[in-house]
């Protein structure tokens, strides 16, 4: 056997005696490259723990038992399967756009389904009566009229918990806080606002107002309660504005005897409020912007978007059926939409709002300029706009998608010319002169 030269070290075998020899090298560059491949390693292995610790329900079952389910869906989708949602469990309670899908409540079930059949989440809830809202990132179902409550995102529920008194009315806000109206003992009414985590964060209780609902500015720092008290013998409603940090009115603005139904912000300082007599934009200073009057009986349908409101009235305009009405943050409202046939749904999203009648679909962009229509969603129950333009479409058996591009009827105008308005207290008349 041949003798080993004098100037030639053996390697060794052992892991430790290699790494010493490294940093004992006389190259220093050998020795720095030594110590940042021991630094790496132990970052790389701190950030895959941190990673695990944070993201723990994306290795539950139930998580890895949807992974499954994309996988199949992908598998197994057609061109078809893209353009319907069906029902998971064959009918559908309520529903609401929702991450390119839609959330679907059954009598005890929710779903976050999207086209293709996927379902990305299933939560079993034992609620009586499920109401839904959603933001950008997060879902939220409650028991109204009961105590149940829940949070999810599309993968995970965030929050289940049974609250200490009944849900009147809830929403939650893009960053995950939500806000809840309810009764309470010794008190007409409570309005609470909970963080994503589910830990109360804010609380105003009224010994005055009975408060039918509540919404969360954009920024977070604020929220407005319409509500309505007993001034004298006469019924007086309220918009009350509140900045998160005190429990004192802000501001008030009275809406005189008008019976409040709903409350959304339009932009970080002005309010849309819906009540049964009428419809208001509001500044958080306090001025009115913009006021759409109807009769309580006129009131159709009214629909919110980030920052528009559409509602929907009958008319008594020559031969039109109902009338449209946008209205956005700025208090601005182009000239009302007569439509001649039977408005059966009403969305609004992005600035657009879609029209659902007896003969398909309508999409108007915020001015009420026609932009498409399909009649391939006759026979639709209920129309859903999503923030790309998707319309959904709640049919028997499952929400058909439609798109510009997916036309499949020709434009059908359901409008007619534009009259003056007609207010409430003229209707009478206008009616008698038709």
């Amino acid at each position: 056997m041949a003798k080993q030269p004098q100037n030639v070290t053996a390697f060794p075998t052992s892991r430790r005696e290699r790494r010493r020899l490294l940093r004992r090298a006389g190259d220093v560059r050998l020795r720095i490259v030594s110590v940042l491949r021991a630094l790496t390693g132990w970052l790389l292995a701190i950030a895959v723990l941190a990673f695990l610790a944070v993201n723990f329900r994306l290795f539950t079952p139930t998580s890895i038992r949807r992974v499954t389910s994309y996988a199949r869906a992908g598998m197994s989708a057609t061109q078809g399967d893209l353009h319907a949602i069906p029902y998971a469990s064959g009918g559908v309670a309520d529903a609401i756009v929702f991450d390119g899908g839609l959330v679907l409540a059954d009598s005890d079930t929710i779903y976050v389904s999207k086209p293709g059949g996927l379902n990305q989440l299933t939560l079993q809830l034992s609620y009586a009566h499920i109401a839904l809202d959603a933001s950008e990132n997060f879902i939220l179902a409650y028991d109204r009229g009961a105590k149940g409550l829940t949070v999810a995102n599309a993968l995970t529920t965030l929050v289940q918990t049974e609250l200490p008194n009944d849900i009147l009315t809830a929403s939650i806000s893009n960053q995950g806080d939500y806000v809840v109206v309810s009764g309470e003992s010794g008190y007409k009414s409570a309005v609470t606002v909970y963080s994503p985590e589910g830990k109360q964060t804010y609380k105003w209780s009224s010994s005055e107002y009975y408060v039918q609902s509540a919404a969360l500015a954009p920024s977070g720092k604020r929220m407005a309660a319409l509500g309505f008290h007993m001034n004298g013998a006469m019924l007086e409603s309220k918009l009350l504005f509140f900045d998160l940090g005190s429990e004192k009115i802000a501001g008030e603005v009275s809406l005189g005897t008008a019976l409040g139904l709903e409350t959304r912000f339009l932009s970080d300082g002005t309010v849309g409020a819906v009540c049964d007599t009428g419809a208001f934009v509001v500044s958080r200073s306090g001025k009115i912007l913009a006021q759409q009057n109807y009769a309580a009986d006129d009131l159709l349908s009214f629909a919110w978007s980030e920052e528009h409101l559409a509602l929907a009235t009958r008319s008594y305009v020559r031969s039109a059926r109902s009338e449209l009405h946008v209205l956005d943050g700025d208090g601005h409202a182009p000239t009302p939409l007569y439509l001649s046939q039977e408005l059966q749904s009403l969305s609004c999203a992005a600035g657009d709002v879609a029209v659902l009648t007896p003969t398909g679909l309508h999409l108007y962009d915020n001015a009420l300029r026609p932009l498409w229509s399909d009649t391939a969603a006759a026979g639709g129950r209920r129309v859903l706009l999503g923030d790309d333009g998707t319309a959904f479409v709640l049919m028997s058996k499952n929400a058909r998608l439609f798109t510009k591009n997916t036309v499949e009827g020709s434009d059908n105008d359901i409008s007619i010319p534009a009259q003056p308005a007609v207010s409430a207290g003229n209707a009478a008349a206008a009616a008698d002169a038709k």
